[in-house]
């Protein structure tokens, strides 16, 4: 079940309700553009009434498109106040998080943040192609990442294709977020929310 918030123009979370005894993850979805119609506003509301059902929130950020500087801001300070009551995790990021992780500072909250796959760019020169690959990040780390995620067989011509971008970008992502891969991080304070 999955109920839908509006959180900026055409950008939307698809948030599915956690049932009380089973998993307590709530898991947000993220989807399309998030600019400067950007209002968490609504979603720090429906969390904050449903607050007692769930322990942990997974975010997918598989679908996000584009984020302007007002969105990294508005998106920061929402993690903060999601890390000040929950333990966070990501279960997968877009190529775009991922570049805005390697460039922003806690973007994605404070270390240790829990990534569990991303989306990473691939070109096969064999057939002028590119194609975007989920990477399972327990897999790779960062001493390995040009290796592991460097080369791939083509899905269209079966060739080799590479990385589409810096490898060393791919390591410091990798380097910051290897530390602590088997659980999301725990919430730091217990207070009310606002």
């Amino acid at each position: 079940m999955f109920d839908r918030i509006e959180i900026a123009k055409g950008s939307c979370w698809n948030v599915n309700t956690p049932l009380v005894g089973k998993d307590r993850v709530l898991t947000l979805r993220v989807e399309g553009e998030l600019d400067d119609s950007l209002s968490l506003g609504k979603a720090w509301n429906y969390l904050s009434k449903i607050e007692s059902d769930f322990d942990e929130v997974r975010i997918d950020m598989g679908a996000v498109e584009r984020i302007n500087s007002h969105a990294v801001m508005e998106w920061m300070k929402f993690i903060e106040k999601i890390q000040s009551r929950h333990a966070l995790s990501y279960n997968l990021v877009s190529e775009v998080v991922l570049e805005l992780t390697s460039l922003v500072c806690n973007f994605l909250g404070t270390a240790p943040i829990v990534i569990r796959k991303f989306i990473a760019p691939f070109y096969c020169a064999g057939c002028v192609t590119s194609h975007r690959l989920v990477i399972e990040l327990q897999a790779i780390s960062p001493q390995d990442s040009v290796h592991l995620v460097g080369t791939r067989p083509c899905p269209a011509c079966g060739k080799n294709m590479h990385y589409d971008e810096s490898p060393e970008s791919l390591a410091v992502v990798l380097r910051a977020f290897s530390q602590n891969q088997t659980k999301p991080t725990t919430p730091r304070k217990t207070r009310p929310l606002k």
